[in-house]
């Protein structure tokens, strides 16, 4: 949710919606989410009765911050830097890539030859089988658009109710459903040449609607069966399937709380987008 987002870039791409607009979208959803979650870990904590450090003294909070800034600053670099024109989306990931490697390489000096290697044969791999999905998604949208499947869903949802409200829901469904089966990039790609004709016939605006949809497929990657985060945590803490739903049920249900709020109060994450709409 927060900049940069890999599915916001592949919606963007396939919507034909501005990368700047939804990365500016995502920031107080992500914000709400993060929020939403360290208020169900102070509950559960304080409910378990955990041991409690000492808290950090404001000199400690002012230090950790001012050695935080450099880091911080990516995001504000992106997003400032297409919002003002300065440069194009494209562009954004090559000056965060290089900004990247000039903190790693020469402040924070954690960034060796043989880690520069791995993170580049991980980006080329990654981009290689993004790029060939994205690319096989054209097709796949051509023959969509011939066969006339986007409309007759959307006329199956319209049928249901014109009401934006419902519509919304049942794609919240929808998408809560598949996001527990499929990778979020495939859902992206498979889905959105899909509603996207849909969204535009009851008034819905596509940023708003990326937003919601990247939320629903991140929390996929929390649900089982095939969870992709999931697994990395029971893998990470040896725990069994039902083990770990029985820990984090409380912070997916905050994720939905926050879903529902972004779904249906669109001032949530179109702010911000509206604020700066006349930059750049």
């Amino acid at each position: 949710m927060i900049p940069p987002s890999i599915p916001f870039v592949v919606y963007a791409g396939i919507a034909g919606v501005s990368v700047g607009s939804l990365f500016l979208a995502g920031i107080v959803p992500g914000i709400l989410m993060g929020v939403g979650l360290m208020v169900a870990v102070d509950v559960i904590a304080r409910k378990r009765n955990y041991p409690r450090e000492r808290r950090a003294t404001l000199r400690e909070v002012l230090i950790a911050t001012w050695y935080s800034i450099p880091i911080l600053l990516l995001p504000v670099i992106i997003i400032g830097g297409i919002r003002s024109g300065v440069f194009t989306p494209t562009e954004a990931a090559v000056v965060a890539a290089v900004y990247a490697f000039a903190l790693g390489w020469l402040l924070l000096r954690t960034l060796g030859w043989l880690a520069l290697y791995g993170a580049l044969l991980k980006v080329g791999t990654d981009t290689a089988r993004l790029t060939f999905i994205i690319a096989s998604s054209s097709i796949f949208a051509w023959i969509l658009a011939r066969e006339g499947i986007p409309q007759a869903i959307a006329n199956a949802f319209v049928e249901i109710s014109r009401e934006p409200w419902v519509v919304l829901l049942l794609i919240n469904v929808l998408l809560l459903i598949l996001g527990m089966f499929l990778e979020p990039i495939v859902v992206l790609v498979l889905l959105t040449p899909i509603l996207s004709p849909l969204i535009t016939l009851v008034g819905i605006d596509p940023v708003h609607f990326g937003v919601i949809m990247t939320i629903n497929l991140m929390i996929g990657l929390l649900t089982p069966p095939v969870g992709t985060v999931m697994f990395i945590m029971m893998g990470i803490a040896n725990l069994t399937m039902e083990q770990y739903l029985a820990e984090t049920w409380p912070f997916i249900a905050v994720l939905i709380v926050v879903l529902l709020l972004v779904t249906y109060v669109p001032a949530v994450s179109l702010f911000l987008p509206n604020l700066f709409s006349g930059v750049g």
